[in-house]
């Protein structure tokens, strides 16, 4: 089963707004409604808003990437918190493989996923498939003029958009 982010439309408004303190309000306040980029899941294509679904998922990507670099075996299920993108995902994972399992809620919106896809593939190629968009977000808050310091989160961000295995 194939898996990737294709960055897809992703202008930047270049605002900053100084009362932001989290990832989620920086990349909203920076992202213009029709930027997406695509996630690519065998035959399956979901779009994944900027200012909307991936900035309710960035904080949860970023916890389940540190955790998939820092830790030996280890598993976790991440229900995206996105209205656009209502799965929730079963990822375990040990030295080399990773496993998704997928499965939708059930809410509008959701595309019915084939008996639950699998997604098996290697710790790094997972985490280098999300690098680029990681690079993508942390460069469109750098340019609006976002620092580490003021956005919780940020540093994160950067060490995940950089890290290797």
């Amino acid at each position: 089963m194939s898996f990737g982010i294709r960055l897809g439309h992703a202008d930047c408004l270049r605002q900053l707004d100084v009362s932001d303190s989290t990832l989620t309000e920086a990349i909203q306040t920076v992202f213009p409604l029709e930027g997406h980029a695509v996630l690519e899941w065998d035959s399956l294509e979901f779009q994944l808003n900027y200012k909307y679904d991936l900035s309710m998922m960035m904080e949860d990507l970023l916890s389940l990437l540190r955790a998939v670099l820092s830790t030996g075996p280890g598993e976790r299920e991440v229900n995206w918190p996105s209205s656009g993108f209502p799965y929730i995902w079963h990822i375990s994972w040990s030295d080399p493989t990773l496993e998704v399992v997928a499965s939708s809620r059930d809410e509008a919106g959701a595309t019915r996923l084939p008996s639950p896809p699998v997604l098996r593939t290697t710790r790094r190629e997972f985490l280098v498939a999300w690098q680029p968009l990681l690079r993508r977000i942390l460069t469109g808050l750098e340019t609006a003029g976002y620092r580490e310091e003021h956005i919780a989160g940020m540093a994160l961000l950067n060490d995940m958009s950089h890290a290797t295995l």
